[in-house]
């Protein structure tokens, strides 16, 4: 019986059920949440805002995902990549739409979104326009090759192994058309968390990439970092590499890499 508590004490279960009931105490000390935006957007409950962003009231929710979608769109369009003229976009880990409600703001395209979390799924279907999916932790996506002319990620591999994140460029770049932008944020060398969990940069540097609390993958409890120069080596398997700000440079307490699908295969880089 000791070891059977043992194992669940230190299983994926419990350390997902761990970040339920710490999301849930945060959103019982959070303040009241309006109905609607000042557009008449519906906002998610603060229990929702809370699994997807942790600690985070309403305000912040709403300014971070629209600060999040004009950086995005601020940066592919300075490499070429115009989100006003996409015909259609994902949003890969769209949690309860903290980006999505902002996209109308820059562009006209077919909007796709999916999620791990089928709660949050629900409530962007019933609340936001757009198609919203449920998708597994790995691939494949039920979307057909060179789909999307644009997808991005906001905190998603934050939470995700490097085996599940090389996973998933090959799959972006599978449903990305030729020429087509990928935009992904991910927590680096210079992340301000790193003193929390009492990891160097140094040390960083020297491993590459780093997982704290290495269970419950895809939530918000396991966290992964890494280099800049790692993630490129990594994305530039699939994609060009136009650009990496680090965590210090985006005001979005991340970095931000901005990849392009090559053309033709031949310019595929390594």
């Amino acid at each position: 019986m000791r070891a059977i508590l043992s194992r669940f004490l230190n299983s994926a279960m419990m350390a997902r059920w761990t970040q339920v009931y710490a999301d849930w105490r945060f959103s019982q000390k959070n303040v009241e949440v309006p109905a609607c935006d000042e557009n008449g957007i519906p906002f998610p409950s603060a229990y929702l805002m809370a699994r997807v962003a942790g600690d985070i009231s309403w305000r912040q929710f709403q300014r971070s995902g629209h600060q999040t979608i004009h950086l995005f769109r601020d940066l592919s369009l300075a490499h070429g990549g115009d989100i006003s003229r996409a015909q259609r976009i994902l949003d890969f880990g769209c949690g309860c739409g903290r980006l999505a409600r902002h996209v109308p703001q820059v562009s006209r395209a077919d909007f796709y979104g999916c999620d791990f979390n089928r709660q949050l799924v629900r409530w962007c279907r019933a609340n936001l326009p757009g198609t919203y999916d449920v998708n597994q932790l790995k691939p494949p996506l039920r979307y057909e090759a060179q789909f999307f002319d644009i997808i991005y990620l906001f905190s998603v591999f934050t939470h995700l192994r490097e085996a599940t994140q090389s996973a998933w460029l090959a799959e972006f770049h599978r449903v990305l058309k030729p020429g087509g932008f990928l935009l992904i944020t991910f927590h680096d060398e210079v992340h301000p968390m790193l003193d929390e969990i009492g990891v160097s940069t140094n040390a960083l540097r020297r491993t590459q990439f780093h997982v704290h609390n290495d269970r419950a993958e895809g939530s918000n409890y396991l966290a992964a970092f890494q280099t800049r120069e790692h993630f490129s080596r990594q994305a530039s398997k699939w994609f060009d590499v136009c650009e990496i700000k680090s965590s210090r440079d985006t005001g979005v307490n991340q970095a931000v890499a901005v990849l392009r699908k090559p053309e033709l295969p031949h310019e595929l880089g390594g």
